[in-house]
């Protein structure tokens, strides 16, 4: 469709009714095909807004009449205008601390990298102290071995050693 000829599908009415032609929320496309950044479409997305609530109101105001259920009508037109803006601010709000989350989450992320690279630092010395630990065992039997001494078991399983001859 060329930019510069409208379907109805693409145009408003004005809320007053005069035909001037407003572009639709939808269509979100430049002429050079690029689309429109997010400030440019929030700034389309809150001139609809104001715009159906002029239409609202023109209606009400057409109907002549300021009975309690119009002055209903009017306070709930403005009650959803400022909620709707509410809810803007709190999306940027959670956006903003998501992002936090998402930094404190990284930061935590790298401590417990730390940690487990502690623990297999450990877990690599206990595997030394155990391969150390055997190697004595076999010195010690060997040493026994060459002196002809008795084997003394213990429940345990542990060394005997008595240190020396």
């Amino acid at each position: 469709m060329d930019s510069n000829t409208m379907d109805s599908s693409s145009t408003a009415s004005s809320p007053r009714g005069k035909g001037k032609e407003t572009p639709s929320i939808t269509s979100t496309m430049v002429e050079d095909g690029h689309s429109i950044n997010d400030e440019a479409k929030h700034a389309l997305e809150n001139q609809a807004r104001i715009d159906a609530r002029a239409a609202v109101t023109a209606m009400l105001d057409a109907a002549g009449s300021d009975s309690k259920q119009d002055k209903r009508h009017k306070q709930r037109i403005s009650d959803i205008g400022h909620n709707a803006h509410v809810l803007v601010a709190q999306e940027r709000e959670l956006q903003a601390l998501t992002a936090e989350v998402e930094k404190e989450n990284r930061a935590y992320n790298k401590e417990l990298d730390k940690g487990v690279q502690a623990l297999r630092k450990h877990g690599d010395m206990q595997n030394w102290a155990e391969l150390m630990e055997r190697d004595f065992l076999v010195l010690e039997e060997t040493l026994r071995l060459v002196e002809g001494r008795e084997v003394l078991e213990s429940a345990s399983g542990g060394s005997q050693w008595k240190g020396g001859v």
